[in-house]
């Protein structure tokens, strides 16, 4: 999602390949979440936070393309 913002508020077409080993590894994570905590009132909170870990990375690899766009 924010690749496809950045490419397009620079005008600019995305290069490059998706990390799918990221992708890879937060969906495997994510099952292990589900499984462990299956009927568990945890389930939800844990997926959120795993989710966010996620966004911290997309934020660390698009925080220097902002600054340097400045």
């Amino acid at each position: 999602m924010t690749r496809g913002w950045v490419s397009k508020n620079i005008d600019e077409t995305p290069r490059g390949e998706p990390a799918t080993a990221i992708m890879g590894h937060h969906r495997g994570k994510a099952q292990e979440v589900i499984k462990e905590f299956k009927g568990a009132l945890a389930l939800d909170g844990c997926l959120l936070a795993g989710g966010a870990g996620g966004e911290r990375y997309d934020i660390a690899r698009y925080e220097p393309l902002k600054t340097w766009s400045a």
